[in-house]
């Protein structure tokens, strides 16, 4: 163990100690591998030193590349944030109503926007996107009607929407402007799809099983198809009548998928998609052990896509909204394993992009918190940071 100066640290050593804030906060535990990042934290909080063990992790960057890195963090760390005095003298930073900030930044939002609309990986995927919506209408009446549908038929859908998606960011970036309310179903259906591919390749699952995972994600809520839409679609509150008949609805999707020569963890996801780990889920109250891990995934993916697409019952909810209620209150509810790479993943997608804080506030996400991936520091439109976790009063409102 050594204490050694925070401008001669390196990606890849290892703290020997906990990090501790003026304020008694862990900021890093003791056995933290050091990134980039984390270094910029903790010049941003203005430490001096911090005990390391002497060995650095077989990941670790070029030393010049991460010393021109530190450097820019330094420059850009100089000022401090502005605070502004409001009623009961709370201390906030500038909103977007003090000065013309508000504007350039959905300015300069809404660039970025226009050029992915303009873009012509945008133009293919939204194509691919329109087809496999009506491709997946296809298969799902030829199961209802019993025809016989095989897995490469399946296959052939999500190999089309995934055609030319490169990128987790490319993706959620264009999963974001693709909008058809009209059929939410199937593109809930390919949206799950798309994302449970994705969770599976952050696992490290083998080529195989993502392949599998997407279908699993594809075909999960065909049981949804055998709701009446008026029960599926209702905007007012369901009756109990109502809300047990959408609860059989995995127990639908098993039976049209069971008698199918298809891959067994895809009859299993459709049946257990909605089973969590404590036993709270439907429509059998599966315990720990019980629930298929390829099910495990795609209960995650799809929830998140649920919040995160408009119904005709409720608006959107902001993606960091999503990821702090799964903070709260997931961890005994999905698997945590696959949760905490799925959340580190999804925050990962959102980093540099613009958000409104509930002030009204504008920045940009710079660094993600690992403790708490839903309240990031961000980067303020006069240069300074802002670190959400030091902030419980603030919060990320939208992603524009």
């Amino acid at each position: 163990m050594e204490n050694i100066d925070v401008s001669k640290l390196k990606e890849g050593m290892i703290l020997g100690q906990d990090v501790v804030t003026p304020r008694g906060q862990i900021l890093f535990k003791k056995d933290t591998v050091l990134s980039t990042e984390d270094i910029g934290h903790l010049r941003f909080y203005n430490f001096d030193q911090v005990v390391v063990d002497g060995s650095v992790a077989d990941s670790a960057a070029d030393g010049e590349l991460l010393a021109r890195e530190i450097e820019a963090l330094e420059e850009e760390n100089t000022k401090a944030p502005t605070p502004l005095k409001v009623a009961g003298d709370k201390k906030m930073h500038k909103g977007l109503g003090d000065d013309v900030s508000g504007e350039v930044a959905q300015s300069e939002a809404m660039e970025r926007k226009q050029a992915l609309l303009r873009s012509s990986d945008f133009h293919s995927f939204q194509m691919n996107y329109a087809f496999g919506v009506n491709d997946i209408k296809e298969l799902f009446q030829r199961i209802i009607d019993g025809e016989s549908v095989t897995q490469d038929d399946m296959q052939k859908v999500v190999d089309r929407v995934c055609e030319g998606v490169t990128s987790s960011h490319k993706l959620f970036d264009m999963l974001h402007e693709v909008k058809a309310d009209e059929d939410a179903v199937y593109t809930h259906c390919i949206n799950v799809s798309l994302l449970s591919k994705y969770i599976g390749r952050w696992l490290h699952f083998s080529e195989s099983d993502q392949t599998c995972l997407g279908i699993c994600g594809l075909m999960h809520d065909i049981g949804k198809l055998l709701v009446p839409p008026e029960v599926l679609n209702k905007k007012g509150k369901l009756t109990d009548d109502e809300f047990q008949l959408i609860r059989r609805h995995p127990i639908f999707g098993f039976n049209q998928l069971k008698n199918l020569d298809i891959d067994p963890r895809i009859k299993k996801a459709a049946l257990m998609h909605h089973e969590r780990e404590n036993g709270s889920g439907y429509p059998y109250h599966r315990v720990p052990g019980e629930v298929h891990p390829f099910a495990q995934v795609v209960a995650i993916a799809d929830v998140y896509d649920a919040m995160t697409q408009s119904r005709s019952y409720r608006t959107s909810i902001c993606p960091f909204t999503i990821i702090e209620n799964f903070e709260n209150d997931g961890i005994s509810t999905y698997n945590s394993q696959f949760l905490m790479i799925f959340l580190e993943n999804i925050a990962q997608t959102y980093q540099g992009d613009r958000v409104i804080l509930n002030d009204g506030t504008p920045a940009d996400i710079a660094f993600l918190n690992r403790s708490r991936f839903s309240r990031p520091v961000l980067k303020l439109s006069d240069g300074t940071f802002l670190d959400l976790i030091q902030r419980p009063d603030l919060k990320i409102q939208s992603v524009i």
